[in-house]
């Protein structure tokens, strides 16, 4: 049996499209752990009809503090042998448990699958997002997070003995996806990752528990950050994963800090985390707004990225080229400005400004390049609005 569970806060819009696609599952045996906050629009009375339709849905109505922490209190309920977490403001293939649950089902191995997903935007746009690889893999902290499996509690399915023998449980607070994350991360050994889209995210929910306290997700991410953190020295796994981790936790810090502007809380917050857990990042972080200069730039990264620089970025911005370590890439043109080599890079100037595009490998760039003795370097946020940063290209 599968115990879905599905947190649900001001979702009466939405919990139609949920509830239906979870009962038209092509594999039926599972249940449905509705756990209803304390919401001010017609969820509950949504749900109580819904129930009364079919016996495999539980309601839980409670004033939970969190996301987290209503799947926590669900984990003790649920009586599948796999676990499956649905937001109410999303809704799932008719096959996904079917796709997600036989490779566990016939494979003990397995902690968990996962799969790919669907992106609804504010607008109607609909976005594919699929893992790179697909098939079975025998993981560490490392190999996990390199198969860029989105950091995310659903589009998976966990074997239920692997998260309760780990103690893997959820933050309570906002943020809680990426800490989840981390900790399922250090934890695996075997993983299946389907690479189809058996999942659909929907972004335009403004009533929806993460959007209506998106400002409190960016400060609980430290919080979130430290929970997971606490969990892997407790298990031992910490020490050998922290460089990792720790690239990953100061980019998200730098992106949270552009979006609400270097407010002086969130500032003060992320430096007193980073100055306990990584000191050596205090000077590769930006603190303060600043805003790009008239001149020519070389760039070092050629993704998506790359490409919503070049096709946003102001007239007086002129980028010489581009500079990028895949030798795959090299020789290719992103409108008609050439990839070379890092070593085109190297034969530079160290005062030359370079911006750096990759938003999740800044650090370990930034890292390398201070280690040739380049310090004039910008990121991406220097370069681009917010808004140009989220759109599509």
């Amino acid at each position: 049996m599968v115990s879905i569970i599905v947190p649900v806060f001001n979702s009466e819009a939405y919990i139609d499209n949920c509830l239906e696609s979870i009962l038209n599952q092509s594999y039926d045996d599972f249940e449905v752990l509705l756990m209803v906050g304390i919401c001010s629009d017609n969820s509950l009375n949504k749900c109580i009809t819904w129930q009364r339709r079919d016996n495999r849905i539980i309601i839980v109505s409670r004033k939970d503090n969190s996301l987290g922490d209503a799947r926590n209190y669900a984990m003790n309920l649920a009586r599948g042998e796999f676990i499956a977490y649905v937001d109410a403001n999303d809704r799932i293939d008719e096959n996904f448990l079917m796709e997600m649950v036989t490779p566990l089902e016939n494979n003990n191995r397995l902690d968990f699958s996962c799969c790919g997903y669907y992106r609804t935007l504010y607008d109607g746009t609909v976005i594919e997002r699929l893992p790179r690889e697909k098939g079975l893999f025998q993981v560490n902290f490392n190999t996990y997070l390199d198969l860029d499996i989105f950091v995310t509690v659903w589009c998976k399915v966990y074997r239920k003995k692997f998260l309760v023998e780990n103690n893997i449980t959820m933050f309570d607070g906002l943020s809680e996806d990426e800490s989840f994350s981390y900790m399922i991360a250090s934890m695996a050994k075997h993983v299946y990752v389907n690479k189809k889209a058996l999942y659909y995210y929907t972004v335009d929910n403004s009533e929806s528990l993460i959007n209506a306290r998106k400002h409190e997700a960016g400060m609980d991410y430290a919080s979130s950050m430290e929970f997971a953190i606490n969990f892997m020295k407790e298990k031992q796994v910490y020490e050998k994963n922290r460089d990792t981790l720790k690239m990953r936790i100061c980019s998200v810090f730098q992106s949270y800090l552009r979006i609400f502007n270097f407010e002086s809380k969130m500032v003060s917050k992320y430096e007193e985390f980073i100055n306990e857990y990584f000191p050596e990042m205090m000077s590769f972080m930006v603190w303060k707004n600043r805003k790009i200069k008239k001149g020519s730039y070389i760039m070092f990264g050629s993704g998506i990225d790359a490409k919503r620089i070049i096709k946003q970025k102001s007239f007086d911005v002129d980028i010489s080229y581009i500079v990028d370590s895949n030798d795959k890439v090299i020789g290719n043109r992103i409108d008609g400005i050439e990839i070379f080599g890092k070593e085109k890079l190297l034969s530079e100037n160290c005062q030359c400004p370079v911006i750096i595009s990759s938003r999740k490998y800044r650090f370990e760039i930034a890292k390398i390049l201070n280690d040739f003795g380049f310090c004039n370097l910008w990121y991406i946020e220097d370069v681009l609005t917010k808004e140009q940063l989220s759109k599509e290209v």
